[in-house]
């Protein structure tokens, strides 16, 4: 199962997203997107698990990460590996 870590930096929601292969892509939400960070969470809380102050989501499968794509507005969302040093 892949899982995501939500994060916050500088204005953008951040995903961190763990997949089986152990290879790590970063989802970025912008500030302007059309749901909001805040949203986000509150519309995917139930998909969610909170461990140590730390939320995560899994995604099982490719549908699964369609629907998270149409859920948090995916002309908003970049994929990117290893941003995290650019930030």
């Amino acid at each position: 199962n892949a899982s995501t870590v939500f994060t916050f930096n500088k204005g953008w929601l951040i995903f961190n997203v763990r997949r089986p292969n152990l290879q790590i892509c970063h989802l970025y939400v912008a500030p302007k997107s059309k749901l909001g960070a805040a949203e986000i969470w509150k519309n995917t809380r139930e998909m969610c698990t909170e461990i140590g102050g730390i939320k995560y989501i899994t995604m099982n499968t490719q549908r699964d990460n369609k629907a998270w794509e149409r859920l948090v507005g995916f002309e908003t969302v970049r994929t990117i590996h290893y941003m995290r040093y650019k930030l």
